[in-house]
C-alpha cells in the first residue's frame, strides 16, 4: 500500500513538472509572438529618410528625416519618420531644431509642442507620400500639417505642401542630398 502511494506521488510529481515545462514553453512562445505582433513596420518611409534641401537665392530649408520606433501609450510600437528642420530667409537663420538631430522621439509628447527636440512626425500615406501629422513651427508655436510626396519617377525630389499658421513657405520642391 505504501509503495502504491509512493508510485502515485511520483507520477503526479512528474506530471506537474511536465506541465510546468509545457506552460513555460507556451508562455515564452506567446510572449515572443505578442512582442513581434506589437511592432508595426512601415517600410514605405525608408525612401524618405535622409537629408532634404530646398534653396532659392538666400533662402534655404533643410530637413533631416530619420526612421525610428515609437511606443505609444497603448503599448503598440510603430515605425515612424521623425525629423528636424532649419529655415534660413534672406541669409538669416529664422528657426532650427538641427541641434537635436538623432534624439529619440517621445510619443508621450504628442502634440509636438511639448517636445521641441523633434519638430516633424510622420506616417506613410502611400508608397510615394508621407503625411507629417505634426510639423511644429518654432516661431509661431503652432502645429502644421505637411504632405511630402516623391515626384513621379523620382526618389530624390519631393514636393512639400505645408498647411497651417506658419512663416515657412507653403509649396516647394526639395532635393535629397
Amino acid at each position: 500500500m505504501l509503495q502504491g502511494k509512493q508510485n502515485l506521488t511520483l507520477v503526479i510529481k512528474r506530471k506537474k513538472e511536465k506541465m510546468k515545462k509545457i506552460f513555460l514553453i507556451l508562455f515564452v512562445s506567446f510572449s515572443l509572438i505578442k512582442t513581434e505582433a506589437q511592432t508595426i513596420a512601415d517600410t514605405a518611409i525608408d525612401k524618405f529618410a535622409g537629408t532634404w534641401m530646398w534653396k532659392s537665392s538666400a533662402d534655404t530649408i533643410l530637413l533631416v528625416l530619420q526612421k525610428q520606433v515609437s511606443v505609444f501609450p497603448n503599448g503598440i510600437a510603430n515605425e515612424v519618420l521623425v525629423g528636424w528642420h532649419k529655415y534660413v530667409k534672406n541669409g538669416q537663420l529664422v528657426q532650427t531644431s538641427l541641434q537635436h538631430v538623432g534624439l529619440n522621439f517621445d510619443s508621450s509628447s504628442v502634440p509636438l509642442g511639448t517636445d521641441l527636440k523633434v519638430t516633424l512626425y510622420a506616417f506613410s500615406r502611400t508608397p510615394t507620400r508621407i503625411w507629417f501629422v505634426g510639423f511644429w513651427d518654432l516661431i509661431t508655436h503652432k502645429e502644421c500639417q505637411l504632405y511630402f510626396e516623391l515626384l513621379p519617377n523620382s526618389t530624390t525630389q519631393a514636393s512639400w505642401n505645408l498647411y497651417g499658421q506658419t512663416q515657412l513657405p507653403a509649396n516647394l520642391i526639395l532635393t535629397k542630398q
